[in-house]
């Protein structure tokens, strides 16, 4: 199992280079959605989902540390552990959009293609 896959070839020159800035900010999770205001770019779509993918995650994982957090001994555990979690997919979270800028399209660590939006 690959940790991380390049996808750059899978993408044209001019539209990496014409949309990198826009693919990073779609990265960021909140503004995933610009992607539907930038017209169809397979590069703009292929980080909008890893935006989309980092939004949900973050959103489960606060819903889950919500009903834990009052749990006794175990609240205390979870909460810590999660905000660990929390700072892991901020840093993932920058590598892609440095990536992005970049023109390298590399998958999520762990996650791989997925395909949300």
């Amino acid at each position: 199992m690959k940790i991380q896959e390049d996808k750059t070839f899978d993408y044209t020159y001019d539209d990496m280079s014409n949309n990198r800035i826009v693919a990073a900010l779609s990265v960021v999770p909140v503004l995933f959605w610009i992607k539907m205001v930038m017209g169809d770019s397979k590069y703009i779509n292929f980080y909008a989902n890893q935006g989309c993918f980092l939004l949900i995650v973050g959103i489960v994982m606060n819903i889950i540390l919500a009903i834990v957090k009052n749990v006794p001994f175990f609240g205390g555990i979870i909460g810590w552990l999660f905000g660990i979690l929390d700072g892991i997919l901020g840093i993932i979270t920058i590598f892609q959009i440095i990536n992005a800028l970049r023109m390298k399209a590399k998958t999520l660590p762990f996650v791989g293609d997925i395909s949300i939006i």
